[in-house]
């Protein structure tokens, strides 16, 4: 009788505690920016035209040519993402109102160029207060999210690029969005204007792109979908209900 009893209650808990929490990122509300080459235009003017000037060896007027800079421009152009990912929270076990949010099995798609080397493995794992529903992340070398507790002090350099990941999350809906900083806007030349005779298309010029790989930003909306159970968890219960069904039969 025992058994019978408790055999269906421990299925519902092992089911209800084992369930993985996966999170479906809406495509609607997120984004990522990478710089993207543009050329713009504007129209020049010489010093040397002015009107009724003519051609010495006809004699007919010489008419304005037509002069055009061009400007190699860096603007932030944004891409869609879409994808899943799991998500576990991770409680200090020292501080009180202090957690870590650990991303996995990230399966993330989009459209945004190769040299960006878009990813979210920045964003795999946060520091996150529950009180206040505040997340955040860095890459810096004196970060520390308090996580062990004790007292943290650093004098560190930072070199090079450094990420920052800032946001918040209520338990159904994590919205986050990833910068970075330590760079410039990326200005790849050292003369960057060329002019064009009697043409409105931007220069045959080989763009340079070493001064933007890798480097992009995002903001995701990422909301709990119905979460499915472990497969072990499924093989468990249904050998409990198994066993339940067995002393059934010999009881009766």
């Amino acid at each position: 009788m025992i058994f019978r009893i408790a055999a269906p209650l421990l299925v519902l808990f092992v089911y209800g505690q084992a369930m993985a929490t996966t999170f479906q990122i809406d495509p609607t509300q997120s984004e990522v920016r990478a710089y993207v080459p543009s050329w713009e235009s504007q129209r020049s003017y010489n010093n040397w035209w002015e009107p009724g000037l003519t051609d010495p060896d006809t004699g007919l007027p010489i008419p304005e040519p037509e002069l055009y800079d061009w400007t190699l421009t860096w603007p932030l152009t944004p891409f869609s993402i879409q994808g899943q990912f799991q998500l576990d929270e991770q409680k200090s076990p020292w501080v009180q109102d202090v957690s870590r949010l650990q991303l996995s099995n990230l399966n993330i798609i989009s459209d945004v160029p190769d040299y960006a080397d878009f990813s979210l493995d920045m964003a795999t794992l946060l520091s996150y207060t529950p009180s206040s529903q505040h997340v955040q992340w860095s890459s810096g070398v004196c970060y520390d999210d308090n996580f062990y507790g004790g007292n943290w002090s650093c004098t560190g350099f930072q070199n090079g690029i450094v990420w920052e990941v800032e946001g918040g999350f209520d338990g159904e809906t994590l919205d986050i969005s990833g910068y970075f900083w330590g760079v410039m806007t990326p200005e790849p030349y050292d003369y960057n204007t060329f002019t064009e005779l009697a043409d409105t298309t931007p220069p045959d010029y080989l763009v340079n792109f070493d001064g933007v790989n890798g480097l992009y930003t995002f903001h995701v909306v990422a909301v709990q979908s119905v979460p499915e159970p472990k497969t072990f968890i499924l093989m468990f219960a249904g050998f409990l209900l198994i066993m339940a069904r067995l002393q059934y039969t010999k009881r009766v």
